[in-house]
């Protein structure tokens, strides 16, 4: 099996217990191939391979199909990057005849074999359609924003096409889904798939009459699962969910949950000359998918770095485990807190030579002390 999927709005999208439950499905599944397709840079999906809770796909198509890489090597799959590479005409020719037309804009982002640019309603599309013949190229619109220029014949679904083929799986063994009308030629090439809830409108109708694709009511990732539910080669993944999922011990007390990560959960502005917190700028990094798990009201504990100005500034965290509780202490408060907790959540991070501490869990009262840089 294999599950082609975008991500923002699709993949990373919807519930956080759809996602988790999508995700523990997937590191569940060794037959399952996830091949991230989305029209990111690949630079922008590399913070999402240090996710703790995110599988690592196997493979990345990125930049609305521009580029195609092993999801753990990152190496480039060949032939098929050379055969896009090929296509692609001059970078700096294409960008500079663009952003002649009024009313388009840039985009600063990481990108690979195509230009991709913000487009506003008024924009001319007859003169971005003769830049787009000058230089061979297609045109992909979608969000009635964004704009880009690839190859001529270069989409989400002619990459995903060509991989399937390399790597000779059924097509009947594949799964697609998307939102927005990017994800379309995903659609068109003849995978079955799903648009998931809130997908764009122009997305929906223009899937309307194809026989192969679903319109889910749950967004994001609980729409991935709601076809998975519906299409038969992964309905055992649906099937078999019951044993992957551990039985909830009864209490009377309420789960804790300890997170124990190199950063704070919000980010800090100054409004009015006073200092406020704020939350996470981006939407799908891992600060928010770790928050997500604090959903419904679930108490908890962060510990995590506090940024200072001192160069080497830094704090210790010391800790020891005894019948299921938890007692941490934070230099130079001198204080100990205490509380009862049935999990721990900790997310390692290399610098610079030296390594976070080890989350120890051990059943007696010796004390270990780590650091967190």
């Amino acid at each position: 099996m294999l599950l082609a999927t975008d991500l923002d709005g699709t993949f990373l999208g919807g519930k956080m217990e759809d996602r988790l439950r999508l995700y523990r499905l997937i590191k569940a599944s060794p037959n399952m191939q996830l091949v991230f397709v989305t029209g990111r840079g690949l630079e922008s999906v590399l913070p999402l391979l240090s996710d703790p809770l995110i599988p690592v796909p196997d493979f990345i198509i990125a930049d609305v199909g521009a580029t195609v890489v092993n999801g753990h090597s990152l190496e480039a799959i060949e032939p098929l990057q050379s055969e896009i590479e090929e296509k692609w005409p001059q970078t700096y020719a294409i960008r500079a005849a663009l952003e002649e037309i009024p009313q388009l804009n840039y985009q600063h982002v990481p990108q690979q074999r195509r230009s991709s640019f913000y487009y506003e309603a008024g924009v001319d599309h007859g003169l971005v359609q003769q830049v787009a013949d000058r230089y061979d190229c297609d045109i992909i619109t979608s969000a009635d924003k964004y704009l880009d220029l690839l190859p001529r014949g270069v989409n989400k679904g002619t990459t995903l096409k060509k991989l399937v083929e390399f790597l000779a799986v059924d097509p009947d063994d594949v799964m697609v889904a998307g939102d927005t009308l990017n994800d379309l030629a995903l659609f068109q090439i003849g995978f079955r798939g799903v648009a998931v809830g809130k997908s764009e409108p122009g997305l929906l109708q223009a899937i309307d009459q194809l026989d192969t694709a679903y319109s889910a009511e749950a967004a994001g990732a609980g729409g991935i699962l709601e076809y998975m539910g519906k299409y038969r080669p992964f309905q055992q993944l649906i099937r078999g969910e019951q044993k992957l999922v551990p039985q909830k011990r009864k209490s009377k007390k309420s789960d804790q949950l300890v997170m124990v990560y190199h950063r704070l959960p919000f980010e800090k502005e100054s409004v009015n000359g006073k200092t406020v917190r704020v939350a996470p700028k981006s939407p799908n990094g891992i600060i928010p998918s770790l928050l997500g798990l604090f959903e419904k009201g679930r108490s908890g504990l962060w510990i995590g770095r506090k940024s200072s100005s001192r160069t080497g500034s830094r704090f210790q965290i010391s800790w020891w485990m005894k019948a299921g509780t938890l007692i941490w202490w934070l230099p130079p408060y001198r204080c100990q807190k205490r509380i009862s907790i049935s999990s721990i959540v900790y997310s390692p991070r290399r610098h610079s030579g030296r390594r976070s501490f080890p989350l120890w869990t051990g059943q007696s009262s010796t004390t270990r002390t780590g650091t967190i840089t």
